[in-house]
């Protein structure tokens, strides 16, 4: 099985990088780079707040921001699947109920 990989040019704060990647996973790649950029720009604001944050600690304000979105979303599908888990319980008790009656 081959691991083919091509380079790809993503574009952060107007600054190029090049990553390698899977052919299938481009697409994945530029999407999360846009969010990523959007992300850092948020950050920025304007163009005084630009010129004070050095890159290093914008990426790493970015990837922090970008975790704690994650944990967040991780805990609410968390909440809404263990929501999900007790109401197919209480509906499996009230079916074994109404079958044994």
């Amino acid at each position: 099985m081959t691991t083919e990989k091509n380079n790809i040019t993503v574009t952060i704060m107007d600054r190029a990088f090049n990553v390698k990647c899977p052919p299938d996973k481009i697409h994945e790649l530029n999407k999360a780079a846009k969010y990523f950029d959007n992300k850092s720009r948020d950050i920025c604001g304007n163009d005084e707040n630009k010129k004070m944050l050095n890159m290093d600690n914008l990426i790493l304000i970015t990837a922090l921001n970008i975790s704690h979105e994650l944990l967040m979303q991780k805990h609410q599908n968390k909440t809404y699947m263990d929501s999900m888990n007790q109401q197919i319980n209480n509906l499996q008790n009230i079916i074994e109920r109404s079958i044994t009656e």
